[in-house]
């Protein structure tokens, strides 16, 4: 065998390790190599930065329960789908989904479109809605499997995964010419 031993049960495997077992062998990555690392992106290409998908979902800012959830998308959409993990989706509305008839939530899914078959434009980074969510200081909230459709129903590769962290503490800074001896605020 491989090994040099008589009778030997020895083979070598593709990434030319010589052994007699058969569940360490190497495996073929997405760009054809033996024991590779190459790996397909949300866009099905091997190697790839996410940046040839059709459309991406994304967060912008998030404020007192409030997170933006914007889209971009080389084609109109006609529908979208997303979850939310990390925090309890509570509600979801604005932007440009107002043109559809149909925003609808779970806990943890958001999910948009129009029973007229009406289209949302194809942009490079609009706001999609705005997702109310109930989630614990500190938690990280993500967004992920996301899908937007096109005019016809068919889903486009769509990249998604993103996250954010909800603020934990309340910063107060202050810029004033004069030592300060004392102040009062109210929170609401």
């Amino acid at each position: 065998d491989c090994a040099g031993e008589c009778n030997g049960s020895a083979l070598t495997d593709n990434c030319g390790v010589c052994d007699d077992n058969p569940f360490n062998d190497c495996e073929q990555d997405c760009a054809g190599e033996w024991g590779g690392s190459a790996e397909e992106d949300n866009c099905g290409v091997c190697n790839g930065d996410n940046s040839s998908c059709l459309a991406s979902v994304s967060f912008g800012e998030y404020n007192d329960g409030v997170v933006e959830v914007y889209y971009s998308s080389l084609e109109a959409v006609g529908g979208f789908q997303f979850e939310i993990t990390g925090a309890t989706v509570t509600g979801a509305s604005g932007g440009a989904s107002d043109g559809f008839d149909a925003v609808s939530t779970s806990s943890s899914t958001v999910l948009g479109f129009s029973f007229t078959g009406a289209t949302i434009d194809a942009t490079d980074g609009a706001l999609l809605v705005n997702v109310s969510i109930d989630g614990a200081p500190a938690s990280e909230v993500c967004l992920s499997n996301a899908v937007l459709s096109d005019e016809s129903g068919n889903t486009m590769v769509t990249s998604s995964l993103d996250c954010f962290t909800i603020p934990s503490q309340l910063e107060i800074s202050y810029s004033f010419g004069q030592d300060v001896t004392g102040f009062q605020f109210d929170v609401e």
